[in-house]
């Protein structure tokens, strides 16, 4: 362990949800619905120190029914310091793998969840907040700010728990995950008071912890009722008029215990889900606070944006933009990296000219000056994306180039995007949560019948509706020792528009000297065709993008070597 190390501090609070989710840790004593470490032996070196502590209720009887000595209890029932982790498997060691890839330093991640507790003065003890200027400290929030104080205490002392010694560490709160709502959504008045507490909620956490921009990601509560959408309603409120507040959704029934439909209660894998975009989410507010950016080149790109809050109905080849929606970030600036699908269109020897590329939005955004968003498309088979390949060292490397040079796709075609005008005006203003952005391709030609993979770069945060749809899972290029990976059964909502533009009785790819079939008397044919590009035949263009240069060469082997 070395001395004097910057550790960031994180701290989980709420209700029961924000418990389990800092249960789910591969030193968990507990385990939390059947997961604990003895299941799982992947711990391996992280390369920094995590720091946990974690309190929370606990009933009067274990996971397996058997009585708890003692009944039921409230302590400080972990307290650990490891540099081996399993991110895969948990939770916490997700977030804190995530955070550390962006911002380098040691992190602690402490854990404050009570089972049932209102954020509305309605209860025994609740989160009940006060004001800055007339605070409540007498019981819940009282009592959470005396267990933080304490651990930031214990970390700063550093590793040999002495203050004012040579290892000392310099411990600062980078934000709170917040995870609670549902009792408020059982009383009419604490829902109808939920926006203005957790207002006072988050004067108090930035007050106490001397932090007046402390980023603050909250979760919806699952939405079983209006009751629980008023909830939800206030949360999003607060994070509409509060830069540095973020909410996500967790709409996706698949992610709760299945005890009961009407169960709140998220399972180990949901735990993992929301870890991954509590992380994401927070990454993308620290970001926006702390990191002052370089000077950017005058980026070069067109102005065909457009927004609607119809979905676009005309000339559609492809629409995935259906099912239930869940949020998520694109952000090449950011841990977010790029996101991607494959699809395709047609059969083998018919060719494609897409015009739109669309996304649903899941929050609303206006388009800044500099904002701009690049659409690549590639082929080759998505399943070697998955295997290992170099990671990215920093985010200007999260590039289509890069996935090109790395992935083992082929990139077929880009077209860079500027979110506004030259007077600096978005294309329609502000887009809505839930309006449809279309990117109006310059009629890129893809092949029928194989897989084509789209990818969506942008240098700020955008949030995209995404869903289940397909099973497959996105594709994601990522800044860490995964740099493409897939997410689960979640998918990239998307629709293309476009016509076709060839069949192939018209035209043989690869038949570049046009005798009816395609065998080593074309080779040289090609090679003249890659010389004089201007006057190839259409059969040279191997790969259907509308041009003869070095991208139809390895479509053009592989046509010759007995492929499609």
């Amino acid at each position: 362990q070395a001395s004097a190390q910057n550790v960031d501090v994180y701290f989980i609070a709420g209700q029961s949800n924000a418990g389990n989710l800092g249960e789910i840790n591969s030193y968990d004593v507990q385990g939390y619905n059947g997961y604990n470490a003895a299941d799982f032996n992947e711990q391996v070196e992280a390369g920094f120190t995590l720091y946990f502590g974690r309190i929370r209720d606990r009933s009067g009887f274990f996971s397996n029914g058997a009585p708890r000595v003692g009944g039921p209890v409230t302590d400080f029932v972990e307290n650990f310091v490891e540099s081996e982790l399993d991110p895969t498997n948990y939770s916490v060691d997700n977030i804190a793998v995530q955070l550390n890839a962006e911002f380098g330093n040691d992190v602690g991640i402490f854990s404050y969840g009570r089972n049932g507790r209102a954020l509305a003065n309605i209860t025994d003890e609740s989160w009940f907040p006060g004001t800055v200027s007339n605070p409540f400290n007498d019981e819940l929030y009282g009592a959470f700010q005396t267990w933080s104080q304490e651990r930031l205490s214990e970390v700063e002392a550093g590793p040999d728990g002495v203050a004012g010694t040579t290892d000392d560490q310099v411990a600062t709160v980078r934000g709170i995950f917040w995870f609670q709502g549902e009792n408020d959504a059982d009383d009419a008045g604490a829902r109808a008071a939920y926006q203005t507490n957790f207002e006072n909620l988050i004067a108090r956490f930035r007050a106490d912890f001397n932090n007046p921009e402390l980023p603050i990601v909250a979760s919806h509560i699952r939405e079983l009722n209006s009751n629980d959408a008023s909830i939800n309603q206030s949360l999003s409120a607060v994070a509409a008029s509060d830069d540095f507040v973020s909410v996500i959704d967790i709409s996706d029934a698949s992610i709760y215990t299945p005890v009961s439909p009407s169960d709140v209660h998220l399972n180990a894998e949901g735990f993992l889900v929301i870890a991954n975009d509590f992380a994401e989410q927070m990454i993308a507010l620290q970001s926006g606070m702390d990191v002052e950016p370089e000077p950017e080149p005058e980026p070069q790109g067109s102005t065909q944006i457009t927004t609607s809050s119809a979905e676009p109905a005309t000339d559609i080849l492809l629409d995935t933009i259906e099912g239930g929606t869940i949020s998520s970030l694109i952000n090449a600036g950011a841990a977010q990296g790029a996101r991607g699908e494959m699809f395709q269109l047609g059969e083998v020897g018919e060719s494609f000219a897409l015009s739109g590329f669309t996304l649903q939005a899941n929050s609303a955004a206006t388009f800044a000056e500099g904002n701009t968003f690049t659409i690549a498309l590639y082929t080759g088979d998505p399943g070697s994306v998955f295997a290992p390949m170099a990671s990215p060292e920093t985010f200007e490397n999260v590039t289509p180039e890069f996935l090109d040079a790395n992935s083992g796709l082929t990139l077929i075609y880009q077209e860079d995007f500027l979110g506004t005008d030259a007077a600096g005006d978005a294309p329609d203003g502000q887009v809505g949560s839930g309006n449809f952005v279309t990117f109006e391709l310059s009629d890129p030609v893809v092949p029928g019948g194989e897989d084509i993979t789209v990818f969506v770069f942008t240098n700020f945060a955008f949030a995209q509706a995404e869903g289940n749809n397909n099973g497959g899972g996105r594709l994601q290029l990522r800044d860490n020792t995964t740099a493409l990976a897939g997410s689960g059964a979640r998918d990239l909502r998307f629709s293309i528009s476009g016509v076709a533009a060839g069949a192939g009785p018209d035209i043989v790819k690869a038949d570049v000297n046009m005798d009816g079939v395609v065998s080593f008397l074309d080779i040289s044919p090609f090679i003249m065709a890659l010389s004089s590009p201007e006057g190839a035949p259409a059969e040279a263009d191997c790969n259907c993008d509308g041009n003869v240069n070095f991208l139809d060469i390895s479509v053009f082997i592989n046509i010759l070597a007995g492929g499609s």
